[in-house]
């Protein structure tokens, strides 16, 4: 979720730390939507991304990379201790970038720093995401997959790649 498309009010805004770290844009709207009574969702496109070659997330994996996937581990226990019932959008997005974040790792100098820091978050992760009943069977068996067999997720990211191209 991006900051971007949205209206929010100043006097919630001003409570809140905004973090430079890459996610800044998540985390700030985790920590807006904890105090926000209501949102109002609208059917219409506010703003277009595109995806270039050149972009940050086709980039080498560098610091960014890795204070994001941290981030992500950050809002998913800041989420919990607030609504369990939305837990499952950052518990499928850490899921999403611990994918990502080692198989972009995995010729760089922070393979073993995004190896131990997926290990050392596993159990308690693993835990909140089978239990979750609003994630779907289906994303957690492929999840799993991708999880315990690394070169299936190597291969689908090879395979996307060659389609778009």
């Amino acid at each position: 979720m991006v900051v971007w498309n949205k209206i929010y009010k100043t006097d919630i805004v001003k409570r809140i730390k905004f973090e430079s770290s890459g996610t800044e844009d998540t985390v700030f709207n985790c920590q807006y939507f904890k105090d926000a009574k209501y949102a109002k969702l609208v059917k219409q496109d506010l703003y277009h991304w595109i995806q270039r070659s050149d972009s940050v997330s086709h980039s080498e994996y560098g610091t960014r990379d890795y204070n994001v996937l941290k981030d992500c581990y950050w809002m998913e226990q800041y989420i919990q201790q607030y609504e369990g019932q939305y837990v499952q959008y950052p518990l499928i997005k850490i899921y999403k970038f611990i994918f990502n974040s080692r198989y972009r790792a995995r010729n760089t100098e922070f393979k073993n720093q995004v190896t131990y820091l997926i290990k050392e978050n596993n159990k308690k992760l693993e835990e909140s995401f089978y239990k979750n009943e609003k994630i779907d069977k289906k994303i957690k068996i492929l999840f799993t997959i991708f999880y315990h067999i690394p070169a299936t997720y190597n291969m689908f990211r090879w395979i996307n790649e060659k389609r778009v191209r």
